[in-house]
């Protein structure tokens, strides 16, 4: 068995003796990369295995004694080994520091490999060490004023390569490129990537991956021990043209998001308890928006077009502990008008949605939308909507399913509206609901009088205890005799005498409401308007007056504001 192939001392000397000549007191690698091949006594290449190898170095071609050794258990590929020499026996500088030395191998029990290969130009950089204590007054050639102590300032154009330290001030002019697609900076502007931005951009950044991991266009992380406020971004655009109407719009952050991908998110913001505690204390805001000034201010202003389904702004709340908000808005010192929400739906093809609420898959009570006033100090409106001028119906709201009032409904009037018994495909029936000043119970019926003239009639059980003063009518049908009400009610019945056997009598009752809610919410006929109301009317054109004397004509107004486009 022998050893064949060049032996090839690598890269690392060569950086080796870069990161000596750039900084001398940098820790230097004692290693080299020793390649070759092991082949048997036919040059084939020796089995794919493990085999030890004895490396040393001496000062003279044949005999004598090593001056560095170490044995590697190395692994053959195809008969090429790669060993990393000096990882376990350091070199040092001086075992190049004679003239001449050589690299003897022996594989396994075999006889060492002769001749040995003397070692040329690139492991005597080893030497280049020596360099952290020369005095300027051991060199050679010192161009006048090079070492005379004086800062002529700047470097000039310098060729930096490894690493480089630099302290004090120094100056570049001109241009500063590191790499291919690394930063390029200049006077005026930053730029990362050959085809980063032009003049537009103060700072720019293009980088393309291909890569299936998560990669980040621009990250910045700041901590502090302190108390103060931290902030990972502080980005001001303005136009300095105090008073000019005509200054140039300036926008502070500008987030555009391309892909080809299912997801994509031109701004995207997350904020979070530093600590694994859950802390009920504090506000974490994702993004924060305000606007100031002006005659319109958007603390966050959405913007959504060309998609199947677009979004000008959409909020998800999710992992609440309590309750979840995928929005919030508030108005907040309003000079005049206040609004939490402001939505307008505006010239779509098809149908348009101001506000389109939908709540579904929740573990309890659902509401799609929830309104409510409180503490104002004039009318409040839970919910208020308003309609006209519409091609069609005008509905100020209309609801698809039963409806439940949990207080008083008013109203002008009150109507039921059906499709016409007559003609269901083509009219509706309207109808009235009778009104009283008070609030009344009526319920009705037919019986047939028994032999003795005479009938009970069955009212509900809770019909006596919810109710009192019971008005009665008795109607005959058929024929005609003197019927009366025999006794009044009692046990949620009555009775019927006066009759003849076999006559039908209709009956009604009608009752004034005694209920618990009733008791609570005695019906007021008479009021006085509202000190807001005064002077003013319901509906005023009734009158012949202008809307403008409507009490709800401030409210008609409200979302009438100007388009901000």
């Amino acid at each position: 068995m022998r050893l064949s192939g060049r032996r090839c001392i690598m890269a690392a000397i060569t950086l080796l003796i870069l990161l000596v000549g750039v900084g001398g007191e940098a820790a230097v690698p004692s290693l080299m990369n020793y390649q070759g091949r092991l082949t048997d006594n036919s040059g084939a290449p020796v089995p794919d295995g493990d085999y030890s190898v004895a490396f040393g170095i001496y000062t003279t071609p044949t005999g004598g004694s090593p001056i560095w050794s170490e044995v590697h258990n190395v692994s053959a590929a195809n008969g090429l080994i790669s060993v990393m020499l000096g990882s376990i026996t350091p070199l040092t500088a001086d075992i190049f520091s004679t003239p001449e030395t050589y690299i003897s191998l022996q594989i396994g029990a075999n006889p060492e490999q002769l001749p040995r290969q003397r070692f040329v130009t690139s492991a005597y950089s080893f030497n280049s060490i020596n360099s952290d204590s020369v005095e300027w007054s051991g060199i050679k050639g010192i161009p006048a004023g090079f070492a005379d102590g004086v800062d002529d300032g700047g470097i000039g154009d310098a060729v930096l390569s490894a690493d480089q330290t630099f302290t004090g001030t120094n100056r570049f002019d001109g241009l500063i490129e590191v790499g291919d697609n690394g930063p390029r900076i200049s006077n005026d502007q930053i730029k990362i990537g050959p085809t980063a931005g032009g003049s537009a951009s103060t700072i720019s950044l293009v980088k393309t991956h291909d890569s299936p991991t998560y990669k980040n266009g621009l990250y910045s992380l700041i901590s502090n021990s302190g108390v103060g406020k931290v902030v990972a971004f502080s980005i001001e655009a303005a136009a300095e043209a105090s008073g000019n109407v005509n200054a140039a719009p300036t926008t502070a952050i500008y987030g555009n998001s391309i892909s080809d991908n299912d997801e994509r998110i031109g701004l995207y913001g997350s904020s979070r308890i530093f600590t694994g505690n859950a802390l009920e204390t504090g506000t974490s805001l994702g993004v924060l928006g305000r606007g100031y000034q002006g005659f319109y201010a958007s603390g966050v202003d959405g913007y959504a077009s060309s998609a199947i389904f677009c979004y000008g702004l959409r909020g998800t709340a999710s992992s609440s502990d309590n309750q979840g908000y995928g929005a919030l808005c508030r108005a907040d010192s309003s000079g005049s008008t206040g609004y939490g929400v402001y939505a307008d739906a505006f010239d779509n093809g098809g149908a348009g949605f101001g506000v389109y609420a939908y709540a579904h898959l929740n573990n309890n009570s659902s509401y799609g939308v929830y309104g409510r006033a409180s503490s104002n100090t004039g009318t409040g409106y839970g919910v208020y909507g308003y309609a006209i001028n519409n091609s069609g119906t005008n509905w100020a709201g209309y609801f698809n399913g039963n409806v439940n009032v949990t207080g008083t409904v008013t109203s002008p009037a009150k109507l039921i509206t059906i499709d016409h018994p007559l003609d269901p495909a083509n009219k509706v029936l309207f109808e009235s609901v009778v009104e009283s000043p008070e609030m009344l119970r009526h319920l009705s019926g037919n019986v047939i009088l028994d032999d003795a003239g005479e009938s009970v009639v069955r009212l509900p059980e809770w019909f006596e205890v919810a109710n009192r003063d019971f008005r009665y009518q008795l109607t005959c049908v058929g024929g005609y005799a003197p019927v009366y009400v025999g006794s009044e009610v009692s046990d949620n019945s009555f009775s019927i005498a006066g009759g003849t056997p076999g006559l039908k009598v209709s009956w009604e009752i009608t009752a004034i409401r005694d209920d618990a809610y009733a008791k609570a919410n005695p019906m007021m006929v008479d009021r006085e308007k509202q000190a807001e109301q005064v002077g003013k009317y319901l509906h005023p054109a009734v009158f012949g007056l202008p809307e403008e004397s409507g009490v709800d004509f401030e409210a008609t107004q409200i979302g009438l504001a100007p388009d901000a486009d």
